[in-house]
């Protein structure tokens, strides 16, 4: 069985481990597959070489886009390049009252660079384009810049997976429950994303398993990776193993997350009001 985590941030922007820690944590979780998905992020996987090379780890040549880590116990992890990108949204879009200036949209595995503050279209475009793996991640929370409900259905086509994401606990999991609804309308996958962020919250029970040719993933990951999604390959694990995770994502989310993102759309909602 492989688990697999795609949304994960780390000191590299606003996580709290540093990529090595994270590896280190995934290796002794037993994970399979785990993506560094940092806001406005090209990861340079050169430099996680660097990184590597320093620490008791090897790394693998996979393709630009992944490595294959593995431990000195002889544990095996592959890590993709992810980025969550933050896009514009349109002029139309940001004439109501608390709609959010930007969204965000979750590339995985795709070749080159990303370039942030272009439209959502055009963002879209260049995941897909260079043979990433399209995700939505919490995308009906305004507060944290979902794409939102327009969006969602407007690039269907597109997206190839619709987020569960992890963040989005207590208070916050009706956005979780709406986005399931959208992606049973839609008829698309529903992944989870864990959103890690704080320590004590990564790995830790909320991921993705699946027993789908385990073999091909060590070998080509992005293929193993479009197919376990794009055949539904995989089940979703929604919980977490303590509640002191669950509570350091409430206090964290409240702190950081929603202080960070009420202030544009209040900004937002304040120039509405003036006009």
């Amino acid at each position: 069985m492989v688990k697999f985590s795609l949304h994960n941030h780390t000191t590299e922007s606003d996580g709290q481990l540093s990529p090595l820690e994270v590896i280190a944590l995934a290796v002794k979780k037993g994970f399979g597959l785990i993506s560094f998905s940092d806001h406005d992020k090209n990861l340079d996987m050169n430099h996680l070489d660097e990184l590597l090379e320093r620490s008791d780890y090897s790394s693998h040549y996979l393709s630009d886009e992944a490595r294959l880590i593995e431990s000195p116990d002889k544990s095996r992890l592959v890590v993709l390049k992810g980025n969550e990108v933050t896009a514009e949204r349109s002029k139309d879009e940001k004439k109501t009252l608390f709609s959010a200036p930007y969204a965000h949209l979750l590339g995985i595995g795709y070749k080159g660079q990303l370039d942030s503050w272009e439209s959502i279209e055009c963002t879209i475009k260049d995941i897909k384009k260079k043979g990433g793996v399209l995700i939505a991640p919490h995308p009906v929370a305004p507060a944290f810049w979902g794409i939102g409900e327009e969006n969602l259905k407007r690039y269907q086509e597109d997206i190839d997976a619709i987020e569960l994401n992890g963040i989005l606990v207590s208070i916050w999991a009706p956005f979780n429950r709406k986005a399931k609804r959208l992606a049973k309308e839609l008829k698309k996958p529903v992944i989870c994303g864990a959103d890690s962020h704080f320590k004590g919250t990564y790995l830790e029970g909320f991921y993705n398993i699946s027993d789908y040719k385990p073999k091909l993933l060590q070998k080509y990951p992005m293929d193993w990776l479009k197919d376990v999604i794009d055949k539904r390959e995989y089940t979703l694990i929604d919980w977490y193993d303590t509640k002191k995770a669950k509570y350091k994502i409430i206090q964290g989310g409240a702190k950081s997350f929603v202080a960070a993102r009420l202030k544009p759309l209040i900004k937002r909602a304040l120039e509405n009001i003036r006009k």
